[in-house]
């Protein structure tokens, strides 16, 4: 693995409107924050260690419904807004490395 390799993840990316899709980001804050186009926000609605990462303003700020989170019967908890994406325990290194 080449120290480029290292410095990206691999997450879903979900865009408003659009299929998923696997994609490689810097594993930096800013590369984040253009996925989501603003200040990021992590949710883990799920038991399992998987983050959404999301805008943290993307409701106040009117952007476009994109997907509904439900529980485990079915029920609707949370829609996210805007573009956003799924990974895996990264978030925490971001936050230590970045002071968050």
């Amino acid at each position: 693995m080449t120290e480029n390799e290292r410095d990206k993840i691999r997450v879903i990316v979900c865009r408003v409107d659009e299929r998923a899709e696997v994609i490689e980001i810097e594993d930096k804050l800013e590369a984040m924050r253009e996925v989501v186009g603003g200040l990021i926000q992590e949710y883990m609605p799920l038991e399992d260690e998987v983050a959404i990462i999301c805008n943290e303003e993307g409701k106040m700020m009117g952007l476009p419904l994109n997907r509904g989170i439900r529980s485990d019967e079915g029920r609707l908890q949370d829609i996210i807004a805007g573009d956003f994406f799924i990974c895996y325990g990264i978030i925490i290194r971001v936050k230590q490395r970045h002071g968050i």
